[in-house]
């Protein structure tokens, strides 16, 4: 318990400092100093300065995708996206502190690779999630692209989100942000196959044809 305590302390304080003094310009020696203890005891409690900032992104993708497999098959994409939103914020209801995270890192351009390696481990996870729930393969063009979409989409309601100082739910700025999208994924039949090796077969015909007239 007090191991926790001391964890939670030097976690408020490290974004306090970052959003304060700027993320870039502060070390893990002054957090643990700022937070009464020594650096020894920070790296006990974090393996870097950015976790703090950062938490584990691998364990919440995780989270978001198996509340993703978990809605019915009869909701579209758009709904069960919206469904998985609702449960997680009413299980945790974002807190000041989530603010502030988002705050310093829209606020810190060398985070951006960090930031770009969560949301592609993201895209993973909805092309996953995707292709399990339509039927398709992983490398389905159609799945690249919704996948991308939503990502892009979900960046874009927390930023909205940290800029409005959570006026509005995450979960009315995604309602908001997925009502502009039309996105349709048919789940994917042998006849779909088919069609579509009989399409490129026809291309190359006619591709053949037109060398030949040309």
């Amino acid at each position: 318990m007090k191991a926790l305590r001391t964890r939670q302390r030097i976690e408020r304080v490290a974004l306090e400092l970052f959003d304060r003094d700027g993320y870039d310009n502060v070390s893990a020696r002054q957090v643990a100093a700022a937070a009464g203890e020594t650096e020894r005891t920070f790296f006990r409690h974090f393996a870097t300065k950015l976790e703090p900032l950062m938490g584990n992104p691998d364990q919440r993708i995780e989270y978001f995708t198996d509340l993703l497999r978990q809605q019915p098959l009869h909701l579209d994409p758009l709904e069960a996206v919206l469904a998985t939103i609702a449960h997680e914020e009413a299980e945790y209801p974002p807190t000041p502190e989530d603010l502030m995270r988002r705050r310093i890192v829209l606020a810190t351009p060398s985070l951006l690779p960090e930031i770009q390696a969560v949301e592609r481990a993201s895209e993973r996870g909805f092309v996953e999630w995707l292709a399990e729930r339509t039927g398709r393969s992983v490398d389905d063009f159609e799945i690249a692209v919704v996948a991308s979409i939503l990502v892009v989409t979900r960046r874009n309601v927390f930023e909205a989100w940290s800029s409005s100082g959570g006026s509005e739910t995450l979960l009315s700025l995604s309602r908001r942000a997925l009502a502009t999208l039309d996105l349709h994924l048919d789940p994917a039949t042998a006849g779909d196959a088919a069609g579509q090796e009989g399409d490129q077969g026809a291309g190359r015909d006619g591709d053949a044809s037109d060398d030949v007239v040309g």
